[in-house]
C-alpha cells in the first residue's frame, strides 16, 4: 500500500513540474545514461529538487539511490561507490534534519561516519561530526553539539580546508550565541567571516553579519541588531541575493515586533513575503506567515493571528517540516488560551509537545511545558502550573540554558504572587533578574523590575518600589519599548498615590495615558490600513476575472482566424460566412468592453463611497472611544483618590466628590445620545409623528434649563406664539434640550438666550439664539459631521461630547425638517430648525 502512495505521490510531482525545465532535463538525463554511478548522482539531484514538494517523493529517489550504491558496494566494494554510499547517507540525513526528524538524520549522519571512519577520509569525517553537531544543537543538546563542532574544527584545521573551517566557526558561533555567551559568539562568527572575505563567499558573508546582528537582538540592542542587518542587506541586494534579502526583511522584522514597531514589521515580512514567493522558497513563506501571526497577536487581532498561523501551519505541513509544524500549534494554542478557550490551547500545546518528544529537540519540550505552566495559572489551578513550570525548569538547567532558566523563574514567582506569597515571588523574581542581567536581555530586565516594584509597593516599601520602577522605566526608554514604558509610568503613578503626593501621581498618570493613547492611535491606523489592504485584495481580483474575460476573448478570435484560414481553401460562400461571424463577434466584443467599462464605473464609484464610509467609521470610532476613555479615566482618577479618603481634608472631598458627578452627569448624557444615535442609524427607534403644541414643550423645556442658567446668571426668553408642528415629540423634546444646553454653555455669565419662532410655506421655525462666544468658520464647516465631532469647553469650562448636534441633525430630517447655524466669533450664534406645521 505504501509503494502505491508513494508511486501515486510520485506522479502528481511528475505534473506538478512537467513544465520545469531543469527536472525535465534531470529526467532525460537519467533516461538516456546507462553508467550506474551517473544515476545514483541524478536519483539524489531530482529528490533534492523535489525538497520542497512532497517528502514521499523525496525519499522515494534517495531510497532508489541508497539501493543501487549499496549494490554497486556489494559487487565492485571500492572506495568511489563506498563514498558515493557516504554521499546518499548524509543526503539522507539532511532532509531527516530539514523534516525535524533529529533521530532518523542522526542515525544517518553516523552511518555516514562510520563508513567515513573505514574509508579514512578525514573530510567526509569532519563533515559528518559537523553534521552530527548541527543535530545536537537542533536538539539543544548544547555541550555535545561543541564537543563535535570543535572535532570537526580539528580534522578541517589540520587540511588547512578552510571552507570547511569556515562554516564549523558559524555553527560554534551560533552554539555561544544559544549559550549566551556573547563574547565568544562574537569571536568565532568574525573568524569565518574572514574566511568568507578570502573567498569572495558574499551569501555565507551575509549570513555571518546577520549572526552578529543575532548577538545584538538577543543581548536588547535592537538599534546595533538592526545596523548588522542592514549591512548584509545592502551586501545581498549589490549581488542580487535574493534569499538573503528576504532574510534580512525578516531580521529587520523581527527586531521591529520586539520594539512594538508593528506596521514597520508587517511592511517588512511582507517585502520578505513576496521574494520568498518568487523563489518558491516555501520554508521562507511559511516563516514569514509565522511572524505576520505573531503581529496579528501582539495587537490583539486573534482571527487575523489565527488565520496566518493556519497558513504557516499548512505549507509546513505539505514541506514535512515538522519543528515548523509545532511551532505554529503552540502559537494557535497561546491565542486559544488568551481567549480564555484553555481545553482548545490545551490540545494544541499537546500536538506541539508529540513532535518535539520525537525530534529529541528538548529545549522546544520545555517550552511546551511552560505553556501548559502558563494555561493551568490562568486556570487559577496553582500548584499544576508549578509543576509544569518545575520540569520545564528542569530540562532548561540540564542544558544550561540560562535564558529557559530565567524564564522559569519569572513563571513561578508569578503563580507566588497570585498565591500572595510576596516574599517567595520576590526572590524567583530576583534570581531571574539576575540571570537575564548576564544574558543582557532587557526587555525582560524592564519587566522584571516593574514586577519587583510592584511587589516592593504591596509590601509599603515605597523607596525600593520607586527605584525598581525607576530602572524599568530608564531600560524602556533606552529600547524604545512603548508598552514596557506605559506599564512603569502606571506602576510610578500608583506609587506617588499611595505616597500622598497626588501631583507627581497625576503628572506620571498623564504620561501613562499619552503613551497608552498613542498605542490606541497606532491601533486604529493599523485598522485603516487593514481595510485598505482588504480593498486592494478585492480590487486585484475583479482586476483579474477581467483579464481572464480579455483572454478567453482573444482566444476565440485566433479560434475563429484558425477556422477561416482553413475554410478560405474550401469556398468564397463560406469566407463571407467567416466575415459576417467576425463582425457578429466584433459587435459582441464592443458590446462587451461597453459593459466593462459601465462596471468599472460602478467599482470606482463604490470604492470612493467605500473610502468615504471606512474614513468616517474609524475617525468616528476612535472619537468615541477616546471620549469614552476620557470619562472613564477621570471616574477612575477620582474614585482612586477617594480609596484615601482619610488622607484628604472636606474641601478636596468635596472637590472630587464634584468632579466625579461632572463626569457621570457628562457621560450619561453622552451615552443616552449615542444609544439615541445609534437607534436610529439600525431602524429600531420608533418614529410617531403627531401634532403638538411646540410653544408648551418650550416653555417646559426653559423651565427644567432655568436652575443651570441662574449658576451662570443668563437670562432665559421665549417670545413664541401658540403654534402646533407635526412630528416626533420625544425626538423634538431631546432637540430642544440639547440646543438650549448648549446655548447656555458658550453663553458667558450675564448673557442672554431668546428662543423665537415664525412661520413660511406650511413650516415651524424655531430659532435658539445667544449672545455667546460663537464659532469660526472652520467650526461651522465642521459641524453636523459624524467624522469631524468636537469637543468644545464652555465659557465655565464646562465638558462635553459635541456628538448632540449630530444627533439634533438625525432626529430634525427624521421628522421631515431641516436644521443650519449662523454665529459670529465672539457675537453669538442662532441655530435654526424647521418642522412641517400642524393643520
Amino acid at each position: 500500500m505504501k509503494k502505491i502512495v508513494i508511486i501515486l505521490s510520485l506522479l502528481f510531482s511528475l505534473t506538478l513540474f512537467s513544465k520545469n525545465t531543469e527536472i525535465e532535463k534531470l529526467f532525460k538525463k537519467l533516461n538516456r545514461t546507462k553508467e550506474d554511478t551517473t544515476k545514483i548522482h541524478l536519483y539524489l539531484d531530482i529528490g533534492n529538487a523535489y525538497k520542497t514538494v512532497n517528502p514521499d517523493t523525496v525519499m522515494y529517489f534517495f531510497e532508489k539511490a541508497l539501493e543501487l550504491s549499496e549494490n554497486l558496494e556489494g559487487s565492485k566494494n571500492s572506495k568511489t561507490v563506498k563514498r558515493l554510499v557516504v554521499f546518499c547517507y548524509t543526503n539522507i540525513g539532511s532532509f531527516y534534519q530539514h523534516t525535524g526528524k533529529y533521530k532518523k538524520a542522526m542515525e544517518f549522519y553516523q552511518k555516514s561516519l562510520d563508513l567515513s571512519r573505514k574509508l579514512k577520509d578525514k573530510l567526509k569525517i569532519s563533515d559528518s561530526y559537523s553534521n552530527i553537531g548541527t543535530i545536537y544543537l537542533y536538539q539543544s543538546n548544547l555541550k555535545k553539539a561543541l564537543v563535535f563542532c570543535h572535532k570537526s574544527l580539528e580534522i578541517s584545521e589540520s587540511l588547512n580546508e578552510k571552507k570547511r573551517m569556515s562554516i564549523t566557526y558559524n555553527t560554534i558561533g551560533v552554539v555561544h550565541l544559544y549559550l549566551g555567551e556573547f563574547d565568544k559568539s562574537l569571536d568565532f562568527f568574525q573568524k569565518a567571516l574572514e574566511i568568507y572575505k578570502e573567498f569572495n563567499d558574499t551569501s555565507n558573508m551575509t549570513k555571518c553579519i546577520s549572526n552578529i546582528g543575532h548577538i545584538f537582538a538577543d543581548q536588547g540592542m535592537y538599534e546595533k541588531a538592526k545596523e548588522n542587518y542592514h549591512k548584509s542587506l545592502e551586501i545581498a541586494e549589490k549581488t542580487s541575493d535574493k534569499i538573503e534579502i528576504a532574510s534580512n526583511y525578516s531580521n529587520l522584522g523581527t527586531i521591529n515586533i520586539r520594539q512594538s514597531n508593528y506596521e514597520e514589521a508587517k511592511n517588512s515580512f511582507n517585502n520578505a513575503l513576496t521574494i520568498f514567493r518568487q523563489l518558491n522558497s516555501l520554508d521562507g513563506i511559511s516563516v514569514c506567515y509565522y511572524n505576520l501571526g505573531l503581529i496579528y497577536k501582539d495587537t490583539d487581532v486573534y482571527d487575523k493571528a489565527i488565520e496566518n498561523f493556519q497558513k504557516s501551519l499548512k505549507i509546513d505541513q505539505e514541506s514535512g517540516n515538522r519543528i515548523g509544524m509545532s511551532s505554529s500549534y503552540n502559537k494557535i494554542g497561546n491565542i486559544y488560551e488568551y481567549q480564555g478557550e484553555y481545553d482548545k490551547a490545551l490540545q494544541y500545546f499537546q500536538e506541539s509537545l508529540e513532535i518535539r518528544e520525537e525530534a529529541g529537540y528538548k529545549n522546544g519540550v520545555a517550552s511546551c511545558y511552560l505553556n501548559f505552566g502558563n494555561v493551568y495559572l490562568s486556570k487559577k489551578d496553582y500548584e499544576l502550573a508549578k509543576e509544569y513550570y518545575q520540569k520545564s525548569f528542569q530540562i532548561f538547567e540540564n542544558l544550561n540554558d540560562k535564558s529557559g532558566i530565567a524564564i522559569c523563574m519569572q513563571n513561578i514567582g508569578n503563580v507566588f504572587l497570585h498565591q500572595k506569597n510576596l516574599d517567595t515571588a520576590l526572590k524567583y523574581y530576583q534570581k531571574s533578574l539576575k540571570l537575564n542581567k548576564e544574558l543582557g536581555d532587557k526587555q525582560q530586565i524592564s519587566d522584571l523590575a516593574n514586577s519587583i516594584s510592584t511587589i516592593y509597593s504591596s509590601q509599603k516599601k515605597y523607596g525600593k518600589s520607586l527605584e525598581f520602577s525607576k530602572k524599568s522605566l530608564t531600560i524602556a526608554k533606552e529600547i524604545g519599548s512603548l508598552s514596557e514604558e506605559r506599564n512603569a509610568y502606571l506602576q510610578l503613578s500608583s506609587i506617588y498615590e499611595k505616597l500622598g503626593q497626588y501631583k507627581k501621581a497625576l503628572e506620571f498618570f498623564k504620561k501613562f495615558k499619552t503613551i497608552n493613547d498613542s498605542i490606541f492611535s497606532s491601533e486604529k491606523s493599523k485598522q485603516i490600513i487593514e481595510m485598505e489592504t482588504l480593498y486592494q485584495t478585492e480590487k486585484k481580483e475583479k482586476e483579474n476575472q477581467i483579464l481572464t474575460q480579455k483572454n478567453e476573448f482573444n482566444e476565440l478570435t485566433i479560434s475563429r482566424h484558425k477556422s477561416l484560414r482553413n475554410f478560405l481553401i474550401i469556398i468564397l460562400l463560406i469566407i463571407f460566412i467567416s466575415m459576417v461571424l467576425i463582425y457578429n463577434q466584433y459587435r459582441l466584443k464592443k458590446f462587451a468592453l461597453q459593459e466593462l467599462k459601465k462596471s468599472d464605473k460602478i467599482i470606482r464609484k463604490q470604492k470612493n463611497e467605500l473610502e468615504i464610509m471606512n474614513k468616517t467609521r474609524n475617525r468616528f470610532f476612535s472619537i468615541i472611544s477616546h471620549d469614552l476613555k476620557n470619562s472613564f479615566t477621570s471616574l477612575q482618577m477620582g474614585t482612586e483618590l477617594l480609596s484615601d479618603i482619610e488622607e484628604l481634608d472636606k474641601k478636596e472631598i468635596s472637590m472630587i466628590a464634584n468632579e466625579i458627578k461632572i463626569s457621570v452627569e457628562n457621560l450619561y448624557r453622552f451615552l443616552e445620545n449615542l444609544l439615541e444615535w445609534a437607534r436610529i442609524q439600525i431602524g429600531r427607534i420608533h418614529h410617531n409623528p403627531q401634532q403638538f403644541d411646540i410653544s408648551r414643550m418650550i416653555s417646559e423645556v426653559l423651565e427644567i434649563s432655568k436652575a443651570k442658567a441662574k449658576i451662570k446668571d443668563i437670562e432665559l426668553s421665549s417670545i413664541i406664539g401658540r403654534c402646533t408642528v407635526f412630528a416626533d415629540k420625544n425626538m423634538v423634546y431631546s432637540v430642544l434640550q440639547n440646543l438650549i444646553s448648549n446655548a447656555i454653555k458658550f453663553t458667558n455669565s450675564g448673557g442672554e438666550i431668546a428662543i423665537s419662532n415664525t412661520i413660511a410655506d406650511n413650516n415651524v421655525q424655531i430659532t435658539v439664539s445667544d449672545n455667546g462666544i460663537g464659532l469660526n468658520n472652520d467650526q461651522l464647516e465642521k459641524l453636523f459631521k459624524v467624522d469631524e465631532i468636537q469637543s468644545r469647553p464652555g465659557t465655565n469650562n464646562e465638558k462635553g461630547t459635541g456628538f448632540g448636534l449630530v444627533l439634533c441633525k438625525e432626529f430634525i430630517e427624521k421628522n421631515n425638517g431641516r436644521i443650519w447655524i449662523e454665529s459670529k466669533f465672539e457675537k453669538g450664534t442662532s441655530v435654526h430648525f424647521s418642522l412641517p406645521k400642524g393643520s
